[in-house]
């Protein structure tokens, strides 16, 4: 299995040298490519190289495409999985409720409460010190300061 991402790794790395090259650093295809080269090193648990290429990802996507695209939800979704791992709940938190909220607006699920997003958002919230009472208000409180949701 390690051969195989050793492989897909050296395809994207080949990827992203020509993309950079014909589109620039800053176009989504490129950032795409950054996406799905940080979730194989995800996969193979290189977390700092992961974390790099993700927000190398995310910062190219937000600025180009907006925090609201539908694009960001799976962006936004493998960061907070990332920062879950490590234990790092208030930054999965953040992330996992972003998810969600582009989901939400986007229409890729209902405003259910119970829904994966926002039950892994709401798993963070509780690992994080918060109470489950407490939980719905700051969720809406999320969803109406979104995008500048920090």
């Amino acid at each position: 299995m390690q051969a195989d991402y050793k492989t897909a790794l050296e395809w994207y790395h080949k990827a992203i040298a020509i993309r950079e090259a014909v589109l620039g650093a800053n176009h989504p295809s490129t950032a795409n490519t950054y996406h799905n080269m940080a979730s194989a090193y995800h996969d193979i648990e290189e977390s700092e190289k992961a974390k790099e290429l993700y927000y190398k990802a995310l910062e190219t996507q937000e600025t180009i495409l907006g925090k609201e695209h539908i694009a960001m939800e799976s962006i936004y979704d493998n960061i907070a999985k990332l920062h879950y791992a490590e234990g790092d709940y208030r930054k999965a938190r953040d992330f996992f409720c972003k998810a969600a909220i582009v989901g939400i607006l986007n229409d890729t699920f209902d405003r259910s409460l119970d829904r994966p997003l926002v039950g892994n958002t709401y798993d963070c919230f509780i690992k994080n010190g918060g109470q489950e009472e407490d939980f719905e208000p700051w969720f809406k409180n999320c969803m109406a300061t979104y995008p500048d949701l920090t």
